[in-house]
């Protein structure tokens, strides 16, 4: 099993603003721009925490779908 981070390593307030930053997004699935707009900022975050992210627009007027990947573990 892998070592755990003690919870001094986490600051609660900067990822308090994250979720709430996340939630204020409006993405119904019917929202193709919502949807987007969350696909935005989920890439930028992951990003910034060293992933690579694979982005595929979506099908029929849909808002894009993709994943993301530990460069560390690639």
């Amino acid at each position: 099993m892998a070592d755990r981070l003690p919870a001094s390593a986490f600051d609660f307030d900067e990822i308090l603003e994250g979720v709430q930053a996340w939630v204020r997004i409006s993405s119904p699935t019917n929202d193709t721009d919502g949807v987007n707009r969350m696909m935005d900022t989920a890439a930028r975050v992951l990003e910034a925490a060293g992933a690579d992210i694979e982005r595929y627009t979506g099908p029929l007027g849909c808002g894009d779908a993709g994943g993301a990947r530990d460069r560390a573990r690639a």
